[in-house]
């Protein structure tokens, strides 16, 4: 099974201009857990000038998660970090891993909404994301290697 880059954005896209909370969503990105873009989509307003800013975003986002779950295994060997919500200068971003039971296949989902965006429907988006996304698990598990052999 193969993954076509362009229609996992085009997929995304779709929940960027049609979705019901379209109006506080900037981007959606899907990131390796290096930060590299899996899948990337824009809203109608924002358009690809801002592809090189996402990049170095996306590894500072993967960054924080990765930081955020090193603590948490410090802290509790249990694990219950589901989604990552904070605020930038320039957007509000929810952040989440959306293979629960993958530890080798990390993939995260980020929606970058608005700055004003209430963070309440960011976290819901990403958890209807999630599970919507799950059928792409056998494709990122074929497809990306495992941490230790890259």
């Amino acid at each position: 099974m193969m993954l076509r880059a362009q229609e996992l954005s085009k997929a995304l896209r779709r929940v960027c201009d049609e979705g019901e909370d379209s109006s506080q969503l900037q981007n959606i990105l899907l990131v390796d857990d290096e930060g590299s873009i899996l899948g990337a989509a824009h809203t109608k307003d924002e358009g690809g000038s801002r592809d090189e800013h996402l990049t170095y975003s996306s590894a500072v986002l993967a960054s924080i998660y990765n930081e955020y779950r090193a603590a948490e295994k410090s802290i509790s060997t249990q694990g219950s970090l589901r989604v990552l919500v904070f605020d930038t200068e320039e957007a509000k971003v929810a952040v989440r891993e959306i293979f629960d039971d993958a530890p080798e296949t990390r993939v995260l989902l980020c929606v970058w909404g608005k700055p004003d965006a209430d963070p309440r429907v960011l976290q819901k988006l990403v958890e209807v994301l999630k599970v919507n996304l799950q059928a792409l698990k056998q494709v990122f598990d074929s497809g990306i290697p495992p941490k230790d052999e890259a």
